[in-house]
């Protein structure tokens, strides 16, 4: 699914499924593309929601991090309170505690159900 963005500098044209993960940093986001690149965008996490709520492999795993279940390697889990995600070049985000139990329902749901078919 491609997307417009908007930003500091240009219009940026992307496929979502480009998309390794996004951060919230106050009140614009850092897109971190699976080729490395990283998109500075200056609108909030609630605002970019909108462009791909129909794109169900993004999914909200921390209050400031969606990653995108596409290209996750592992979870980690560290301790009882703490959870890494684990992508398919090494890079770690976290999974907060808040958002753990509808994250790896999701998972679960996806890509269990999807090996039994």
């Amino acid at each position: 699914m491609k997307v417009v963005i908007k930003t500091m500098k240009s219009f940026e044209i992307f496929d979502l499924d480009d998309v390794l993960f996004i951060q919230a940093k106050g009140s614009y986001s850092l897109i971190k593309k699976i080729n490395g690149d990283v998109i500075k965008v200056s609108k909030n996490m609630l605002a970019l929601t909108s462009l791909f709520k129909n794109y169900d492999r993004l999914r909200k795993c921390h209050r400031s991090y969606f990653a995108n279940t596409g290209h996750i390697s592992a979870i980690l889990f560290l301790s009882v309170r703490k959870y890494r995600i684990v992508f398919n070049n090494k890079e770690m985000i976290p999974i907060s505690l808040n958002y753990k139990k509808n994250f790896m329902s999701f998972l679960e749901e996806k890509y269990l159900q999807a090996e039994q078919d």
